[in-house]
């Protein structure tokens, strides 16, 4: 009996141990397969959060590139509207440049016209058309030497029904050869035949 006694004892002995072993395996896989739980929720905790962040981190993309299209729109209509004033600029340039042409112009032949007349300034006025002219209608006068020669017909005259007009050989012929002589011959007899002497 001693040693069913003894093989008992070890058989008892060999059961503690497997049961101390399987309940230790157990416990032990019970705790592995807590430890591997927490970290599936934490993974998943951070997948949510990497989530959330991905999706606010998407908004705010989207607000951006919304507000780059419509900046680039606004630009593309600022950049069509600033052509467009430039060209109107350019036109105005061109503009003011041809009235200061004009005038410039007409003041050169107005004070061509005035440094040829000795007997004041001749009479001048803009017409209708805009464009200056020597203007005798009330008194008559002399044509200072304002164009390019005698006889070449290129200063546009106004004349009024029965007005006579006398040739620059008429003129110098009056004063002896001279023009000058001969406009004031011309002014005295125009004066005495209209009665003002």
């Amino acid at each position: 009996m001693s040693t069913s006694n003894g093989n008992n004892s070890n058989n008892k002995g060999i059961i503690l141990f497997l049961v101390v072993a399987l309940v230790g395996s157990w416990a032990y896989f019970l705790y592995s397969n807590n430890q591997h739980q927490d970290t599936v929720t934490l993974m998943e905790t951070k997948i949510q959060f990497v989530d959330s962040s991905r999706g606010a981190i998407q908004e705010a993309y989207d607000l951006v590139a919304a507000k780059a299209d419509s900046l680039t729109l606004n630009n593309s209509q600022l950049q069509g509207a600033l052509a467009d004033r430039g060209n109107e600029i350019q036109q105005l340039k061109s503009n003011i440049s041809a009235i200061i042409k004009n005038k410039k112009a007409s003041s050169n032949a107005n004070s061509q016209g005035r440094q040829g007349y000795r007997y004041g300034s001749p009479p001048v006025r803009t017409n209708q058309a805009g464009i200056t002219e020597l203007d005798y209608r009330q008194k008559g006068g002399f044509v200072p030497p304002i164009g390019v020669k005698e006889k070449a017909d290129d200063i546009p005259a106004m004349l009024s029904n029965n007005e006579f007009v006398f040739t620059a050989n008429a003129v110098r012929n009056a004063g002896g050869g001279s023009v000058k002589e001969g406009a004031k011959k011309m002014y005295s007899l125009m004066r005495q035949l209209e009665g003002r002497s």
